[in-house]
C-alpha cells in the first residue's frame, strides 16, 4: 500500500513539473517612439515658368493687354509670410531694352488677396506682403501669380519674347 501510495505521489509529482514546464508565459514592453517636426516653408516647384503659350494671346496692337495666372504650391506647416522681389529685368517684361506695362495680383490662399492688378513698382515695394495662415492637418496652400503685360501707350513695342521674372520668398 505504501509502496502503491509512493508510486501515485511520484507520478502526480511527475505531471506537476511537466505542466509548469509547458505552460506559456509572456511579457509585453510598450516602446514609445516620438520624433520632431520643425516649422518649415517649402515651394512644390522652386522655379515655376510661365511660357509665351500660356498667356491668353499675344500683343498684336496699341491698347492690348493680355493676362496670365501661374498657380503655385506652397508647403507649410505654419503661419508663413510671403514675399515678392524682382528677379530678371527688375520684374519688368523686357525685350531687347523694349518693355511692356507690367503689372501683378495675388490670389489664392492669402489672407488679403489683390483686389486687382498692381504695377509692377507697387508690386515689389517692401511692404507688400501676403500671410498664409496655416491650418492645422492642412499643409498644402495654393497661391495665385497674375501677371498683366500691356503695350505701352506712346509706342508700338518691338516684336520679340518679352522676359522677366518673380521671385517669391516664403518665410516663416
Amino acid at each position: 500500500m505504501y509502496k502503491t501510495l509512493l508510486v501515485m505521489l511520484v507520478v502526480a509529482t511527475a505531471l506537476l513539473v511537466s505542466d509548469r514546464a509547458s505552460a506559456k508565459t509572456s511579457a509585453d514592453a510598450t516602446i514609445m517612439i516620438s520624433a520632431q517636426v520643425d516649422g518649415f516653408a517649402e515651394w512644390a516647384s522652386p522655379a515655376p515658368i510661365i511660357l509665351q503659350a500660356d498667356w491668353t494671346g499675344h500683343i498684336a496692337n496699341m491698347t492690348q493687354e493680355q493676362t496670365v495666372t501661374k498657380s503655385v504650391m506652397l508647403y507649410t506647416n505654419t503661419d508663413t509670410l510671403i514675399s515678392p522681389t524682382p528677379g530678371l529685368n527688375h520684374g519688368i517684361l523686357t525685350y531687347n531694352g523694349n518693355t511692356l506695362q507690367t503689372s501683378y495680383r495675388v490670389s489664392g490662399a492669402v489672407t488679403q488677396q489683390d483686389g486687382g492688378f498692381k504695377p509692377a513698382e507697387q508690386f515689389f515695394r517692401t511692404s507688400n506682403t501676403y500671410k498664409v495662415i496655416h491650418i492645422p492637418t492642412v499643409g498644402a496652400y495654393t497661391i495665385n501669380l497674375s501677371v498683366k503685360a500691356a503695350s505701352p501707350s506712346d509706342a508700338a513695342p518691338d516684336p520679340g519674347i518679352y522676359t522677366c521674372s518673380v521671385i517669391l520668398t516664403a518665410s516663416w
